[in-house]
């Protein structure tokens, strides 16, 4: 009963101050680029870079990826989008309280919100993304009604950063061993992922698909494929369709969040004179 009102609690106090969150969400935004020339722009440097230095290797260096009928740059544009708001935010959030200690130490503050504005600040970069690849998949021609699941799909990934943060932060307070740890993992987690390869490739492999399958973010990636390509995309066009995938997802983020309330509420009260 415990996990239950820890969790009811840090739900209870992020909706109480929801917009001193946006507010703090905004700071950090502009703190992120203040003294940069060109400001944001640097937001969409690297993902662009990223993208096209991976549609190279794979596509013109190893002659891959061309499979079925939509080229490879689209899919991989589709599957890679939810993954950098994922490795950007994911080590921020889960250093956030450390990071700004001096609102845990120096003042009277809702230390629950802290990972949430964290969060919203890379999640602002990653909508304007997201508007960006929707303008060239519709240019392109195929944006199709199942678009409309984009909204679906960054409910999850945003629910997914959260649960996950809960956890993170309050053990990276304890000790920095975690950050690395967290590093480390994303590197892990990023090539589990189907982000630069088909997950119906590693299907005849039932142990391997099915651990990929449990894989949160191989949801994530499947609903933005869907989103972004509809009926030409390898896998569901619409994530109802798979509803056991939907089901496991959503278990999965009940248990971590469970586990992060109950973890963060227990160290909470010790956070100050850890840091």
């Amino acid at each position: 009963m415990n996990v239950f009102k820890a969790l009811a609690s840090i739900v209870g106090t992020n909706l109480k101050n929801f917009r001193q969150s946006v507010s703090m969400a905004a700071i950090e935004l502009n703190k992120a680029y203040s003294g940069s020339s060109f400001g944001m722009v640097w937001a969409f440097v690297k993902p662009v870079l990223f993208v096209l230095v991976y549609w190279f290797g794979i596509t013109i260096g190893i002659k891959g990826g061309n499979d079925g009928n939509v080229p490879y740059i689209y899919k991989l544009i589709a599957s890679i989008l939810p993954w950098f708001f994922i490795s950007e935010a994911w080590l921020k959030c889960g250093t956030s309280i450390r990071r700004n200690k001096h609102l845990v130490t120096k003042t009277v503050f809702p230390i629950p919100t802290i990972p949430v504005f964290e969060e919203m600040h890379h999640f602002l970069v990653h909508s304007i993304l997201v508007a960006v690849a929707t303008v060239i998949f519709a240019v392109s021609g195929y944006i199709t009604v199942n678009f409309v699941q984009i909204i679906y799909g960054m409910i999850c990934l945003f629910v997914l950063i959260w649960a996950i943060s809960l956890i993170c932060s309050a053990l990276v307070v304890i000790s920095r061993d975690f950050e690395h740890l967290i590093k480390s993992l994303t590197q892990v987690l990023f090539w589990l992922s189907p982000i630069l390869w088909d997950i119906e490739k590693v299907k005849n492999y039932t142990i391997i698909y099915y651990i990929v399958r449990l894989n949160p973010v191989a949801y994530i990636v499947e609903v933005y494929n869907a989103a972004f390509l509809g009926n030409l995309s390898t896998g569901y066009a619409w994530f109802f369709n798979d509803i056991s995938g939907t089901i496991c997802f959503w278990a999965e983020i009940i248990v971590i969040s469970l586990i992060g309330s109950y973890l963060f509420k227990r160290i909470e009260p010790d956070f100050a004179d850890i840091l």
